[in-house]
């Protein structure tokens, strides 16, 4: 966890608490904490009192401390009136310490209550470490640039671990806000305490320590005809501790709980941080650049809305589901406390009270386990739980729903109405999706312990819990986070939609768009679709575009041109057989293109560009063979004057076949985002690995004497992918196989004899079922064995490519810790739930009864087709598993754009916080409903 940096030492709040050496010695430029010298006393000074703890007697203790050495008249003289009230007030504040029992360890230990299945938890809220975000004056302005929405957005909430340490309320052990602390150095502060009625709580079936905020000016509650379920009272600390220790706070009375929700003043505001001169920082720190989490706000721009206020509370207390209209910050002083989190796309579910009722902004949804007895959450809040009954059957059952209101209360408000945005009849997921919602929508989880902070957007609905172990103390501020100008909208909507293409294929997406060429001006020449499409892709940054369930998000994007398809289409896949049909393959499309320049005399430019993309790759195949073969590359002579041209030596040596795959093959390729790929078939002498002829291809490409890069520039490809591939010799089955090809035995696989069929399966299954499909489907041949349009039908039935090492590989490229290795895993996360979701789903051989139940029938169920497409492009991935899974669009969309654009175009400084926890979402997600 985080800790407060100074001159790269840290302070852990552990030994803050411990009150060890380190921590006592730490210094603020208002006081010092030092070591406490133990008191002494004589035995004649003490005497018992009744429950067991010594008093220090007033008089001899005043008499032990005279001086032994002062004149009897010179101390009468010296004993004035300051003097005399001022040893009067030490001897009672050690009195008071020495009767007066730990407050924390008289406060009852509770639990909040458990959650029921209206809960699911997705994953936990993105977090940093705040002296490593803060360690240089360079981090903390990209920090606060991220905040200001400059760079990246706060577009979802996050944790700054170790954010408070260095606020006295934190690391002093003095002024630490234990309840014991806080009674004895604010007891008389007083504000404003909500206080739990038991009997109206009861009658709308809240947890037995829940609090639901009521708004105390509402017509119907001063008028009597709501029954609050909490009333706000002016209390002193003194007085809230008194409640949480004493049997008044027992769920019996009807005064059953309180939490204390005041407005910071004087000396609490100080040990909340919010001045700089009370910070604690370490005594042999010689930095200056200690940067204060208040800093970051004001640098950001933000405006403060809501003052801070002090949110005290006994454990097991919980806040019923709400959300807040602008941006807030929780800092937990003393204590645990968890939270449950909900993207605004969720409200649409939450059955929200109406803008008119005194409960507007909360959900009347209940997540505790008790609400949920024989079922009843679900049936009460059908569409929150995911069930496809309707809602509300009728307008009169909502009504009665909220009949406690009062109609006196509602014809004073004008109007009737029913749930907001939570009433629907229909549990359909949304535009564009074919699914309803199935399950509740996934929260996520915020721990929160001292020192750390936590920053969440608007209309994020939440839930908390305090923790304890005995109480919980927290500071909350609320502001209006600066907008991004339009200018700076429209210059990140340029960027991106410059490069709004994905790769489609699983290497590294480089960035290569010139920013110079064809740039728009803002106050020129923009036009108002340009404007138009950078408001829209603004909006979705903040999650202000509307609901956002299913296609929704995804869609929303794609009209603001960040984000879009790059194949034609994607491949139909035969319901029966579950392979690719041959019509769709690589190999189909380049024969059918050749015929229709043939009849149709000519090529136009974007035929013209796929076949300079093609020459490009027959080039990249002479200098990959000359590599595999270990000839010298700077023979080659890329200008076709030579006659001894490698790609005509192939079968003569190692080089067995070089073939074009992806999107060249699919002639779909385009500058600055396709790679040149290709895949060689070698012969396997038991002698070279595949390693080592891939060093020898890499190698040949990087030298200067290679005239591929000079040559085919004007293409803009990213680079050049060899994937190379051993077969062993005859008589090995696959040997004899592709030995057959490279002798001219191109005939179908209808037209193939029974031994010849053996010998091309023996190939595909040498090759493997992912190396066969992508030959099979996505790839021509350049030169050498024609294998492409030989391999058995079963080759293109899609393998699982992703999916099965999805964890590994998100874990692997997160321990990287590097951008490319995110975008990588995301790429790998979006392609696996696709292969989910679209690929033929393989049931287990299962024996079926027969008709009269009697004995088994030999029928089984085998293999069952239900999905016809498959794609490796990005974006049709994300739009096929969003409208089967249309709680994952928003979380799709985000991967979508961070797989594409990089992680910093959508959180900024927060990139591995935000990208590192939604891969870890999705992958989850997808494991999930694999199982």
């Amino acid at each position: 966890r985080g800790r407060t940096r100074r001159g790269g030492m840290r302070l852990g709040v552990a030994e803050a608490r411990a009150g060890t050496p380190r921590a006592r010695s730490r210094r603020t430029s208002t006081f010092r904490v030092a070591p406490r010298a133990p008191r002494r006393v004589s035995r004649s000074a003490v005497r018992e009192t009744s429950d067991g703890g010594a008093v220090e007697d007033d008089a001899l203790a005043s008499s032990s401390r005279r001086s032994p050495s002062m004149p009897s008249g010179d101390r009468l003289q010296a004993s004035d009136d300051a003097s005399l009230f001022a040893r009067l007030e030490a001897v009672t504040a050690r009195v008071f310490d020495a009767v007066s029992p730990d407050i924390d360890a008289l406060v009852p230990e509770r639990r909040p209550p458990a959650l029921s299945r209206l809960v699911r938890v997705v994953g936990s809220v993105p977090e940093i470490d705040w002296a490593e975000a803060t360690k240089t004056n360079a981090r903390f302005r990209d920090l606060a640039n991220t905040f200001a929405g400059y760079e990246g957005h706060v577009r979802e909430p996050v944790i700054l671990r170790g954010a408070a340490d260095a606020w006295p309320c934190v690391c002093d052990p003095q002024k630490r806000w234990t309840l014991a602390n806080l009674t004895k150095n604010h007891g008389a502060f007083a504000g404003e305490t909500r206080v739990r009625k038991q009997s109206a709580a009861e009658k709308m079936r809240l947890a037995a320590s829940e609090f639901q905020y009521v708004e105390a000016n509402h017509p119907a509650v001063q008028s009597g005809v709501f029954q609050s379920p909490s009333t706000i009272r002016t209390m002193t600390i003194k007085q809230v501790a008194a409640r949480m220790t004493s049997d008044e706070s027992s769920d019996e009375s009807e005064d059953s709980g309180v939490y204390m929700q005041a407005e910071l003043t004087g000396e609490l505001k100080r040990e909340a941080g919010l001045t700089n001169d009370t910070l604690c920082v370490e005594d042999d720190d010689d930095d200056s650049s200690f940067f204060s989490f208040w800093s970051l706000c004001d640098d950001a721009g933000w405006r403060e809305t809501q003052p801070p206020r002090l949110w005290l509370s006994q454990a097991g207390s919980t806040s019923s589901l709400h959300y807040d209209s602008s941006v807030s910050v929780l800092a937990q002083a003393h204590g645990l406390k968890r939270m449950l989190l909900y993207p605004p796309s969720a409200l649409a579910r939450a059955a929200l009270y109406p803008d008119w009722h005194p409960l507007r902004r909360r959900s009347a949804v209940r997540l505790d386990a008790g609400f949920d007895e024989d079922g009843g959450a679900l049936r009460a809040f059908p569409r929150w739980a995911g069930e496809e009954s309707p809602g509300f059957e009728d307008e009169t059952e909502n009504e009665e729903r909220f009949a406690h209101v009062g109609a006196a209360a509602r014809a004073a408000a004008g109007h009737l109405g029913g749930l907001k945005s939570g009433g629907s009849k229909s549990n359909r997921a949304g535009v564009g999706s074919t699914n309803t919602f199935t399950q509740p929508p996934g929260a996520w989880e915020a721990v929160l312990g001292p020192g750390d902070v936590l920053v969440f957007p608007p209309r994020w609905a939440h839930y908390t819990e305090s923790l304890g172990p005995k109480a919980s103390a927290s500071v909350t501020r609320r502001f209006a986070a600066k907008d991004a100008d339009a200018r700076r909208n429209f210059e990140t909507w340029q960027t991106l939609h410059k490069s709004s293409s994905p790769d489609d294929d699983d290497t590294d997406n480089t960035d290569n768009t010139d920013n110079t060429d064809n740039e728009t001006s803002f106050s020129d020449s923009s036009t108002a679709a340009q404007k138009s499409a950078a408001r829209r892709f603004a909006r979705w940054r903040v999650r202000a575009g509307g609901p956002s369930a299913g296609v929704q998000a995804l869609l929303q994007l794609e009209r603001a041109g960040v984000v879009r398809a790059t194949s034609r289409k994607s491949l139909r896949v035969d319901l029966e057989t579950g392979a690719v049909v041959p019509e769709d393959t690589a190999l189909a499309f380049a024969r059918n293109n050749d015929n229709e320049a043939f009849l149709f005399g000519g090529r136009g430019g974007a035929a013209r560009h796929a076949d300079r993309w093609m020459e490009a790759a027959r080039d990249a195949a002479r200098v990959a063979t000359a590599a595999c073969e270990g000839w010298d590359v700077s023979d080659l002579s890329l200008d076709g004057s030579r006659e001894d041209d490698s790609l005509d030596r192939i079968g003569v040596g190692r080089v067995a076949g070089v073939y074009a795959r992806g999107s060249v093959a699919r002639r779909e390729a385009r500058p600055g985002v396709s790679d040149v790929d290709l895949v060689v078939l070698c012969w396997d002498d038991g002698e070279t690995k595949t390693t080592s002829l891939r060093a020898a291809t890499r190698e040949a490409f990087a030298r200067d004497d290679c005239d591929w890069q000079t040559k085919w520039s004007h293409v803009r490809a990213t680079k050049v992918d060899v994937r190379i591939a051993l077969v062993p010799l005859p008589p090995h089955p696959a040997g004899v196989a592709l030995a057959k090809l490279l002798d001219g035995d191109d005939t179908t696989e209808a037209e193939a004899s029974s031994s010849d069929t053996t010998y091309r399966a023996a190939l595909a299954t040498w090759l493997g079922p992912e190396l066969a499909f992508v030959l099979s489907t996505e790839s021509v041949t350049l030169a050498g064995a024609d294998v492409p349009g030989t391999l058995p039908d079963i080759s293109r039935v899609p393998p699982l490519r992703c999916l099965p090492t999805l964890r590994r590989d998100v874990v692997e490229a997160l321990a990287d810790g590097g951008e490319r290795s995110l975008r990588w895993a995301l790429r790998r996360t979006l392609r696996a739930a696709f292969e989910k979701e679209a690929l033929p789903s393989r049931v287990r051989d299962t024996p079926v009864a027969s008709r009269d139940g009697t004995e088994e029938d030999e029928r089984r169920v085998g293999t069952t087709f239900e999905r016809s497409e498959y794609t490796r492009d990005l974006f049709r991935c994300a739009v096929f598993v969003a409208r089967h899974r249309p709680d994952l669009g928003e979380d799709l969309a985000c991967a979508l754009v961070a797989a594409v654009h990089g992680p910093r175009a959508v959180w900024g400084a927060l990139w591995y916080a935000g990208g590192s926890a939604l891969a870890q979402r999705l992958a989850d997600e997808v494991a999930a409903f694999q199982d």
